[in-house]
């Protein structure tokens, strides 16, 4: 199976979802699946072809919350086909 899954927290990031998305995804690569999340673009991330960074920026006084912008996504997701 081919699973698309969207988030607006991802690795660097400390978070439970964060830990809880990539436990997920890699439990799911184990049992064959292809996964491909699209998170928020941030600084530190580590390059990997199974993450589509989105542009993402910080909503002031919101205590680091960002806006994640989709460009390109739905244009990878038609390449995808989850």
């Amino acid at each position: 199976m081919r699973i698309a899954i969207c988030t607006g927290i991802y690795l660097p990031q400390l978070s439970g979802v964060a830990d809880s998305i990539a436990i997920l995804a890699g439990e799911l690569r184990k049992h064959g699946h292809v996964v491909r999340i699209y998170a928020p673009e941030i600084s530190g991330a580590i390059e990997d072809p199974g993450i589509m960074r989105l542009p993402a920026y910080e909503i002031p006084g919101s205590g680091g919350q960002v806006l994640v912008v989709p460009f390109g996504a739905i244009r990878d997701m038609k390449k995808f086909r989850p």
